[in-house]
């Protein structure tokens, strides 16, 4: 894994790898959690829908690895790529922990990898 900065390409991920041959996007996003239960702002820019949707297209791995809360109570999750419009839009922390493909909310890196090379 790499991590990237673009400043050519907007949208570009954060984070690109590969594990046995399967290259895979990560867009890192990191949100406080809210004091009340509401839609989380993860400030997923036009140009990061437009990216995610053409690497779908083009049938390759784009995840969003979001991070919500900090220190000990800090969970993460990875959601598809196909889901950016509705990540710029707003979800709550329940709707972004369904969409999540990962078996924890404290995974290890090895973890993330490994899902992020698969199909959502």
């Amino acid at each position: 894994m790499v991590r990237v900065e673009n400043m050519a390409e907007g949208g570009y991920p954060d984070v690109e790898g590969m594990l046995d041959g399967t290259w895979f996007g990560l867009e890192l996003k990191a949100v406080a959690r809210p004091a009340l239960s509401g839609p989380m702002h993860l400030k997923v820019r036009d140009s990061q829908v437009r990216f995610a949707g053409k690497r779908l297209r083009a049938r390759g791995l784009y995840w969003f690895f979001i991070q919500i809360g900090s220190g000990h109570r800090r969970k993460l999750y990875l959601v598809p790529g196909g889901y950016a419009q509705e990540l710029q839009e707003g979800l709550t922390e329940r709707e972004i922990a369904d969409l999540s493909r990962l078996p924890t909310t404290k995974p290890t890196q090895s973890q993330v990898v490994r899902r992020a090379v698969q199909l959502p």
